[in-house]
Order: C-alpha cells, then sequence, then structure tokens
C-alpha cells in the first residue's frame, strides 16, 4: 500500500493569502509610484488591519493601512475606506517617512506606527512594547513576502515552502 502524502493548506493562511493577492494590482502601482517595496507595503497592511478595508482602530486609525483621519486628510483621502485612496495614501505616507529618516526602516516602521512626533521626541522608537513588536513583526512578515513563501499544515506540522 503507498503512502499518500496530502498537504492541506490551514484555511486562515489561506483567506490570508488571498486577500493579500486581492490588492496586489494596487500594491504594485502605489510600489511602483513610491519606491517602497510590495513586502514591506504587504507586512504593513496585514499588521495594521489584516487586509481589511473597512477596519477601525481603538485610536479612529481607518482602513487597509489604517490611518489616522488627520494623516488621510491631509495625504487628500476623500474615502478612508477605498482600497486604492488608502494604500496610496499609505504608501505616500511611508515615502515620507523614509524620506525623513534617512532611509531607516526601523524609524520609518516606528513613526508609521507610532506617529514621528514620538519617533523625533525620543530620538528613535518609543518606549512600550506596542511599537516595537510591531516594527519586529513586520520585518520578519516581509521577509515572508519577499521570498514568496507559503505555509501549509502536512502531517499536524506547519511547513514553509515556496510551492505554493
Amino acid at each position: 500500500m503507498k503512502k499518500i502524502s496530502i498537504i492541506i493548506i490551514s484555511m486562515f493562511l489561506f483567506q490570508l493569502l488571498s486577500a493579500s493577492q486581492k490588492y496586489d494590482p494596487i500594491i504594485k502601482r502605489a510600489s511602483s509610484q513610491y519606491g517602497i517595496p510590495v513586502s514591506l507595503i504587504k507586512s504593513v497592511i496585514k499588521f495594521e488591519s489584516n487586509f481589511n478595508p473597512y477596519a477601525v482602530s481603538p485610536s479612529g486609525a481607518i482602513g487597509l493601512m489604517q490611518l489616522m483621519p488627520e494623516t488621510a486628510k491631509g495625504l487628500g483621502v476623500r474615502n478612508p475606506f477605498n482600497p486604492e485612496e488608502n494604500i496610496f495614501a499609505g504608501v505616500r505616507f511611508l515615502r515620507i517617512l523614509f524620506d525623513r529618516y534617512g532611509g531607516n526602516v526601523v524609524l520609518t516602521l516606528a513613526a508609521y506606527n507610532a506617529g514621528p512626533t514620538l519617533v523625533d521626541r525620543f530620538g528613535g522608537i518609543p518606549p512600550g512594547e506596542r511599537t516595537k513588536k510591531f516594527v519586529k513583526d513586520v520585518l520578519k512578515d516581509c521577509k515572508f513576502y519577499r521570498k514568496g513563501l507559503w505555509y501549509k499544515v502536512k502531517d499536524g506540522q506547519i511547513v514553509i515552502t515556496n510551492i505554493p
């Protein structure tokens, strides 16, 4: 009797991959326009809203890239729940921060999460675990998207592979 291996992709991860791919055309255009890597944009979206265009945080951040209302307004966003407007504004904001912090991705992400005022005040990542965790998680996840890796569940074990 031949042993047949069946690979099952967990529904959660399948849905996450599907959701991330849904916005690929917009993300790629924004990436091209503002020079921010697709992998970084996807990671920010994942940790900010988990690819939910209708997400609203307790602090009032809105949409896929969790733009604060005043930031969205300053970037010319009319409808922050519109995926294209939200992504383009969020990526534009990442570019502004990237330039402000001399290309330092850690400070850019910290400022995106906590606000540039706090990053400037503390001269780096503000104290507290929330922003530190955000920066660490986004950078770690960014590698996942950059390498095009897939998570699969095989025989009850999570397997990371480059074969979809």
